[in-house]
């Protein structure tokens, strides 16, 4: 390749390099339009509505992370 060539080569790759911007761009309105959307449940309640069968009195839970306990939650579709 020749010189010139070469620094062809370099000019119009440098020119595409800025690109990176505008995805940061994109992800920094994404998470500022997120928290405008989801702000104000920032001061509702925790609703327990089926944490008592699901999880507190779950028998497959209180036993702990088995491999029988993890098989279970992939394969069950009830609270215990």
């Amino acid at each position: 390749m020749t010189d010139s060539a070469q620094d062809e080569h370099r000019t119009q790759r440098s020119s595409a390099a800025p690109t990176w911007g505008w995805g940061a761009l994109a992800c920094g309105v994404l998470v500022v339009l997120t928290l405008f959307v989801y702000a104000p449940n920032l001061d509702h309640d925790f609703v327990t509505m089926d944490d008592y069968p699901y999880v507190v009195e779950n028998e497959a839970i209180a036993q702990g992370l088995t491999l029988e306990t993890v098989g279970w939650a992939f394969r069950s579709f009830r609270g215990s």
